[in-house]
């Protein structure tokens, strides 16, 4: 059996007529692997995950689940993905129902209670006190807990979730995030899921995807800086920041392109800030348990950036909040969106 369970291929997907919210050449998720998704607000991370749920079709290209291409209602597919959205709905029922209804849709009538009380369980949720209970009697947090429980109880082979802990309390945010690991670890459920909390994001997931204005590739040292350019000297084009620092990158596409540029830590042999070289300050350390790595936030005039490195590097470096770091980047090898 193949390691792999989607493989992407030229996909693309659009409103209508309109332009393209998302363009995935292509991309590979493994089994068994959390895989996370940042990008800011209307960057395609929910259209990605509908069209990974196959609840949307592409306009173009194809989603290969299991080595076999997948579409809304594919057999193959509809009962082994699950997707949570980040507003979900409950039905006009008690929780025990709501739960156990996806289950009835699947066939399964037998041992419905186990697998509910195992799910409300897994969200930390009594069974004997929130069973008999209807949703206008949960806070929000309980109803995404519930929410989340009717997916694992379907025990699926994908998790899809789109900002599960967006608008929910603390306790229930720290209970949303047990579960999904519980379910990754005790059932082999492959997870992708879509959140602005990066302390979480980059502390338990396999593989980190920054997604922009419908594209995607792997996070790390890569980030968008938004223009406008300027002209600049020796046919460069120029962002001018508010400490008076400066990007230069080749001709953009139009003033207001946005550029995908990889930046890491200059050795202070390199130079001051200047030409291809930026003056950043320190502002959080994230540590990366999956990859035994640190991202470091930085701010760099009114910009702020994020590289990754070692945990050696950290020390050696002595990189700490407050911290002035050197950053470089080379402008030749600017891609702009």
């Amino acid at each position: 059996m193949s390691s792999v369970i989607y493989r992407v291929s030229d996909l693309v997907y659009a409103y209508g007529n309109g332009p393209r919210v998302l363009d995935v050449p292509g991309l590979e998720i493994e089994r068994e692997t959390i895989t996370g998704l940042i990008g800011p607000n209307g960057s395609g991370k929910t259209t990605f995950l509908k069209l990974l749920a196959f609840v949307q079709k592409p306009v173009q290209g194809e989603v290969r689940f299991k080595d076999r291409p997948a579409v809304p209602f594919a057999e193959h597919a509809r009962f082994g993905v699950t997707f949570l959205p980040q507003t979900p709905y409950l039905l006009k029922r008690s929780v025990y129902k709501n739960i156990a209804y996806g289950l009835k849709v699947r066939g399964v009538t037998n041992d419905l209670d186990r697998r509910v009380e195992g799910a409300l369980a897994l969200v930390g949720l009594s069974a004997e006190l929130f069973r008999s209970r209807h949703p206008e009697a949960l806070s929000g947090g309980q109803a995404q807990r519930v929410a989340l429980a009717a997916r694992l109880a379907l025990e699926p082979e994908v998790l899809l979730l789109d900002e599960p802990t967006a608008n929910v309390d603390a306790e229930s945010a720290h209970l949303i995030k047990e579960a999904v690991l519980a379910a990754r670890q005790e059932r082999g459920t492959t997870v992708l899921v879509a959140s602005h909390d990066l302390q979480w994001m980059y502390e338990v997931a396999d593989r980190l995807l920054q997604m922009y204005k419908g594209g995607i590739w792997e996070a790390g040292n890569t980030n968008v800086v938004l223009g406008p350019w300027r002209p600049g000297s020796d046919g460069r084009w120029e962002k001018h920041l508010s400490d008076g620092g400066r990007i230069r990158v080749p001709r953009p596409p139009f003033p207001d392109a946005s550029a995908v540029i990889e930046f890491s830590l200059s050795r202070p042999e390199n130079g001051e800030a200047g030409a291809n070289i930026l003056l950043g300050t320190v502002s959080r350390l994230i540590l990366e348990q999956k990859r035994e790595a640190v991202a470091v936030t930085l701010a760099a005039g009114h910009l702020t950036l994020t590289v990754r490195v070692s945990c050696r590097e950290v020390e050696s470096r002595g990189l700490l909040p407050g911290r002035q770091v050197l950053l470089c980047y080379d402008p030749d090898a600017v891609v702009f969106m």
